[in-house]
């Protein structure tokens, strides 16, 4: 034999050593079942976008399982004692949706008897029961985690101490710690982050008291962050009619006059991922955190329109509903002489009405609620954002999500270096950006694009507190004047 020939492997005992087919595909049932448990227990109730999937879904299993079994679904209803006899299959209409219908308001949040139905059909039909539970989940955000087998092995861990040695090493090389005692130390921090100088804050400062012992929050844009991406999560049409071409009191009734024309624009709802750095509970140690933000914003085709407020106090109704309406960014972070200066910079733009049309069910303008942590963890929440601590489970829902249409990413698509977190994920696109060393401000380096932040946050509010010292020294000099005199 050659050298040549000495050096060539041989294809041909390849399939002696491949696992067998029918295992491999149990393995990946029995991995799939697990991811599937373990994101049911961590979300137990479902958001109103799930629910019309996961009751769709039962319902064809419900359909199959009569066609394949003999049985009678009021079988499997009698079976787990839901219901009387007379009405055990009325049970059914909380749980169970044709694709045809449109009553998703009427279905249960809760997986509890949606899992019970769909094992026990399962049972008496001889089914895999795991299969039918994966079955049942399939096209909701529970299955979202399940689409990449090779993810499950990767412990995300190590993106989450790649994180936690950036922080440290921004602590080294940035006041950040300084800026949080500042912030704790001074009445300086509005709800938007700002630094008002000549007043006393009505806002909220930063800390609230949680059984007798302080708790630090820091909110919207106090919060030293970039994005990571965003991802939409909602796109429906709605009815509009601006009101600020109004008189003035015609702008604030609770309906539109009857002869301006309303447009047709495209209602988004985005989730918004970034990546911060803040103290978290009783601790003033910043650390690494996940900054999550939900923005609805409208839209004529693709030409940007307005952002508008979303949330409780901003019902999505068939009937219009008054809302204030913007169509530029608010300011970063900034310093204002009082807090009057800094309600007229993050005043709104306009009054407008706007409603959902017919046709277009309401519980999909609440899509997105799986994002936020229903278990005990280290996180803190206000309105439409939540500030999250960085370890492997948060990496691994926030970073390991992987890319698709919905998502719109600054972070480059196309790695320049190897990674080792699981391609063509966000995990991906951020290890190999921090490989780049790139320091341009947009689209460059996440730890260098966050030591800018930091530098520019500390020095705007290095001069708003040395604006308001100076201006307590001249009120005191003015006190101390008129004593004298």
């Amino acid at each position: 034999m050659s050298d040549t020939e000495s050096n060539v492997i041989s294809f041909h005992d390849r399939r002696r050593h491949q696992p067998d087919r029918k295992q491999s595909y149990e393995q990946h049932i029995d991995r799939t079942f697990a991811a599937l448990e373990a994101e049911t227990r961590r979300r137990p109730k479902m958001d109103q976008s799930d629910r019309p999937v996961v009751a769709a879904n039962l319902h064809r299993i419900l359909e199959r399982f009569e066609t394949e079994s003999g049985h009678k679904k009021i079988d499997v209803v009698q079976a787990l004692n839901l219901g009387s006899d007379t009405s055990s299959t009325k049970v059914l209409w909380n749980y169970t949706i044709s694709e045809s219908s449109d009553r998703p308001d009427k279905l249960i949040s809760n997986i509890r008897n949606y899992k019970l139905l769909a094992q026990k059909a399962a049972n008496l039909a001889t089914w895999s029961e795991k299969e039918t539970i994966i079955d049942l989940f399939k096209g909701s955000s529970y299955s979202e985690f399940n689409n990449n087998d090779s993810d499950k092995d990767f412990d995300f861990s190590e993106v989450a101490q790649m994180l936690h040695k950036m922080t440290q090493w921004l602590r080294r090389h940035t006041e950040i710690d300084d800026y949080y005692r500042y912030l704790a130390s001074f009445p300086l921090h509005t709800d938007e982050g700002d630094f008002a100088v000549n007043t006393v804050m009505r806002y909220s400062l930063p800390q609230h008291i949680e059984n007798g012992m302080p708790v630090w929050l820091y909110f919207s844009t106090a919060i030293p962050s970039t994005a990571l991406y965003r991802r939409s999560l909602v796109r429906v049409p709605v009815k509009f009619i601006s009101g600020t071409h109004l008189p003035i009191e015609q702008r604030f009734e609770d309906v539109p006059p009857s002869a301006v024309g309303a447009r047709t624009l495209e209602f988004r709802k985005y989730l918004q991922v970034r990546l911060g750095i803040a103290p978290l509970g009783k601790s003033l140690d910043p650390q690494p955190v996940f900054d999550l933000r939900t923005t609805a914003e409208l839209w004529d085709a693709e030409e940007f329109v307005a952002t508008i407020p979303y949330g409780d106090s901003v019902p999505l109704v068939r009937n219009w509903t008054l809302v204030e309406y913007r169509t530029a960014p608010f300011p970063e972070v900034a310093a204002y002489d009082d807090t009057n200066d800094a309600e007229k910079a993050h005043s709104h733009d306009g009054i407008g009405w706007f409603r959902v049309p017919r046709g277009v069910a309401l519980s999909t303008l609440t899509a997105g609620a799986e994002d936020w942590p229903t278990f005990e963890k280290r996180w803190v929440q206000a309105f439409d954002q939540l500030v999250e601590e960085v370890d492997a489970l948060s990496c691994a829902r926030h970073l390991g999500r992987r890319l698709d249409a919905t998502i719109e990413s600054n972070l480059y698509r196309y790695p320049s270096h190897p990674f080792k977190s699981p391609p063509n994920t966000i995990a991906s696109l951020l290890e190999s950006n921090l490989y780049d060393r790139d320091d341009s401000p947009d689209n460059g380096s996440i730890d260098l694009i966050l030591k800018q932040n930091i530098e520019r946050r500390f020095q705007t509010m290095k001069t708003a507190v040395e604006r308001r010292s100076q201006r307590v020294d001249s009120h005191r000099k003015e006190l101390d004047d008129f004593w004298d005199s």
